[in-house]
């Protein structure tokens, strides 16, 4: 079975997964990832939501902004990827 990961943006905090694509990091683990691009931001969110991915990724005000769309929203959102900094994590 594929996982259908929808990014919601193009950004360098997002590069781990992006490495982890091109590097087939998950293929090595045995999961098969299915990449889309969102035609907007807040496309990814709702993506997840009407099924057409499994998982997405972004900032919470994705989800925030999704559960003041949908009011029988019921996604979660994991921060922990960047620990106490939801936004943007950069370092040397």
């Amino acid at each position: 079975m594929a996982i259908t990961l929808q990014e919601s943006l193009r950004g360098v905090f997002y590069a781990p997964f992006y490495v982890a694509l091109a590097r087939e990091a998950y293929a090595q683990e045995g999961v098969e990832v299915r990449f889309a691009s969102a035609d907007t931001p807040g496309r990814a969110a709702l993506a997840v939501l009407d099924g057409s991915a499994d998982v997405c990724w972004g900032g919470p005000m994705r989800v925030m902004q999704a559960y003041a769309r949908v009011p029988d929203c019921d996604l979660v959102h994991f921060a922990e990827v960047v620990t106490r900094d939801p936004f943007l994590l950069v370092g040397r």
